[in-house]
């Protein structure tokens, strides 16, 4: 039962992923691949360097960049909406969403700096991030931005994403996972290119974006995407510098130890997203759902988890539920719960997304509203609504709480 639950899981996953996409870029731009004799080089030279201690935070440490304090501590409850870069930086678009946050309980946004297509879409001026020229800057107003949003009361997120990273492939094919039929970059079944997971140096340039978002302001960073390829010919996969011994857990254990160490100094908050089905694995020590992640790995390190607990992404007869999707309170309530324990004497507190899309049935207020109580009845520290369009259900929110 475990096998066809992951099944479905990751298959559900790969079509909300592939809609994000369609909503904003419109498909894959397919990059001019490197010639196999450089890529052999490159990946001969990254492997004797990391092959050995990958586990260990590096030594090297990113580039440092003065950091400002946050502008207040986050709310007790954080209310929060997705917002993508492409409407971030468009001052027409992003201001219907203003209006929305100037109108109900909304008290937090989260904004993307790196999406699933490795961009980087502010002008970081990291000497790194530019020498990869991975930039793409989509909010060229980032500062007036942050401090319009911190004027309204805004709790506001970076939102990167991490190991999904096909700029970074380019800059860097020799710390990609890489195909053991062609000799070239892996891709999935989306055609997106991965990096190696337990690469330092991927940690590193991930670390140094961070850094440099808090350093304009974000008040805390979330990090996506962090877990090994879940769908595509997983057995053709081939890691430059993860040995395949050490357990996928171990491996992200270590980077979200790293994470710590290197943003709770400067006093900005940190968060995961992590797969929904996580939360009902906890009872299942060794269960990483193939792909890495433990909400018991993550919660000594972080400050918010974030189980993206969408009734849509569970199958079919799950706990019961022919349509899990028509069950938004119980879903959400059943994943909390069961997660629970791990959150006791934790530094970690669980703040779920909560589907505000219509996949599996059409989702109205009530529906939202409905996750929203499951969230409050088990003690989360808020939640965030996801809709990759953008488009929210007002009807949901309340009007008079700030």
């Amino acid at each position: 039962m475990t096998d066809k639950i992951l099944v479905f899981y990751k298959n559900i996953l790969a079509r909300i992923i592939k809609n994000e996409t369609q909503f904003f870029w419109g498909g894959i731009v397919i990059v001019a691949l490197f010639n196999v004799a450089l890529f052999e080089l490159s990946f001969k030279l990254s492997n004797a360097a990391e092959k050995s201690d990958f586990y260990i935070a590096m030594t090297k440490s990113p580039e440092v960049l003065e950091v400002q304090a946050p502008v207040s501590e986050p709310p007790q409850e954080v209310r929060g909406i997705y917002m993508s870069a492409y409407v971030a930086g468009d001052k027409i678009r992003r201001e219907k969403l203003f209006k929305l946050i100037d109108d109900t309980e909304l008290n937090a946004v989260v904004i993307d700096i790196k999406d699933s297509t490795g961009k980087v879409f502010f002008d970081a001026q990291s000497e790194l991030i530019r020498s990869y020229d991975t930039v793409d800057v989509r909010i060229a107003d980032i500062d007036p931005l942050l401090e319009d949003l911190h004027k309204r009361g805004m709790w506001v997120i970076a939102r990167q994403v991490v190991f999904q990273d096909p700029e970074l492939a380019d800059a860097r094919p020799d710390l990609a996972v890489h195909s053991k039929r062609t000799g070239k970059s892996w891709r999935d079944n989306g055609g997106r290119r991965w990096m190696d997971t337990a690469s330092k140096d991927v940690w590193n340039y991930n670390m140094i974006l961070a850094r440099e978002a808090a350093s304009r302001g974000f008040d805390e960073i979330q990090f996506d995407y962090i877990r090994f390829p879940s769908d595509g010919n997983i057995s053709d996969m081939s890691f430059p510098v993860w040995d395949g011994k050490t357990p996928k857990y171990d491996v992200l254990r270590s980077f979200f130890e790293y994470i710590d160490k290197n943003l709770s100094p400067l006093g900005v908050k940190t968060s995961v997203d992590l797969f929904g089905m996580t939360f009902s694995r906890v009872d299942k020590p060794t269960d990483d759902l193939g792909i890495g992640q433990r909400v018991v790995d993550a919660a000594p390190y972080i400050d918010y988890i974030s189980p993206m607990v969408y009734p849509s992404h569970y199958p079919p007869t799950f706990e019961g539920y022919a349509n899990p999707a028509a069950h938004p309170y119980a879903i959400v309530d059943i994943a909390l719960k069961d997660a629970a324990s791990a959150f006791v004497n934790s530094r970690a507190k669980a703040r779920p997304w909560l589907q505000d899309f219509d996949m599996g049935a059409d989702y109205n207020a009530a529906m939202i509203r409905a996750q929203i109580k499951a969230s409050r009845d088990n003690g989360a520290s808020g939640w965030l609504l996801w809709n990759p369009s953008n488009i929210y259900t007002q009807a949901a929110l309340d009007k008079d709480v700030k």
